[in-house]
């Protein structure tokens, strides 16, 4: 039975390819498009049977108990830390995100915020821009020598251990919930205690999903405790964050910071991330690959399809 109303936020005609945008319509009988800036966004919620939010967005549990006719509620990205999971479950509303589409694109990614971190990649192409090609007074380190730290062993933090270890030929240790013996044997890591792991890394990868048991986990002791010149990279939202620790260390010269999450930062602290020495923001870029956005598309309007055929597929509240 296909919805009577599907409603995507934040999206436009240009957002998916036009083959996508047909399967979504032939899902429902009127798909609508709508700000979550505009006047009339709770209204149009109000009034739908599906959702589909662009990454980032949120559903809380006003909005949810705002919109009873609400069965299904689509994510357009892996993180569904910012909906209210308990509040959608009591509902009965299916929540679908988009796992391990771009596992390949954010890892690599990883890697690239970390030869920015140690070997200065950005300044100096900025100075070469500027017509200062003398040689560098930056002195890097090679990331094969470095004690490499990976918070997070799902799809991304694997991916991201075996290009530093497999590929780089790093030491690199993780930290998970769930021990993984077969992927320590097959990648040649080592498992450590969250904090054991943090002081002991010159470079720690955070690359967790938000939700209750990872807000807040890189805390401030653990931002204190990771070496001085240590780098730190965050694939993750911030909410996994100490950002004001992170920051504070930033300035005493004795951390660097890369993440591409500015965007999502308030005013305030945006503000003063961008003034701080040795933090290195960039757009969200992590995911955007010709590949990915593929695999995104594809999986997305999969799951609307899966669930109106009774088959939900990715449902992150069963």
């Amino acid at each position: 039975m296909p919805f009577n109303r599907l409603v995507f936020a934040n999206f436009d005609d240009d957002t998916m390819p036009p083959e996508i945008w047909d399967r979504a319509q032939a899902c429902t009988d009127e798909l609508v498009m709508v700000s979550a800036d505009s006047e009339e966004y709770h209204s149009v919620v109000a009034s739908a049977d599906g959702l589909v939010l662009r990454l980032g967005m949120s559903a809380d549990a006003e909005l949810l108990a705002s919109s009873p006719q609400l069965r299904y509620l689509g994510m357009l990205g892996t993180d569904y830390g910012r909906i209210d999971i308990d509040a959608a479950r009591h509902q009965g509303i299916v929540v679908s995100n988009i796992a391990d589409y771009s596992t390949a694109s954010v890892a690599e990614f990883a890697l690239g915020m970390a030869l920015d971190l140690f070997r200065d990649l950005s300044a100096e192409q900025n100075r070469a821009r500027g017509g200062d090609l003398e040689e560098t007074r930056f002195v890097g380190h090679e990331l094969s020598a470095l004690r490499v730290g990976v918070v997070g062993a799902g799809n991304l933090g694997r991916r991201v251990a075996r290009i530093f270890s497999k590929g780089i030929g790093a030491q690199v240790s993780y930290w998970s919930r769930t021990r993984r013996p077969e992927f320590e044997s097959n990648c040649a890591v080592t498992y450590r205690p969250l904090d054991e792991l943090a002081a002991q890394c010159d470079l720690l990868s955070v690359n967790l999903a938000l939700n209750e048991s990872t807000e807040g986990i890189v805390g401030t002791e653990l931002v204190r405790s990771l070496p001085s010149g240590a780098g730190l990279v965050n694939t993750a939202p911030n909410e996994l964050l100490d950002l004001g620790a992170v920051l504070d260390r930033c300035e005493d010269g004795d951390l660097r910071f890369a993440t591409d999450h500015g965007d999502e930062l308030s005013s305030e602290m945006l503000a003063r991330a961008r003034r701080t020495p040795n933090v290195f923001l960039y757009p969200p870029i992590g995911y955007a690959t010709a590949e990915a956005a593929h695999r995104k598309f594809e999986v997305l309007v999969s799951n609307i399809e899966s669930f109106l055929e009774g088959s939900p597929k990715n449902h992150v509240n069963p």
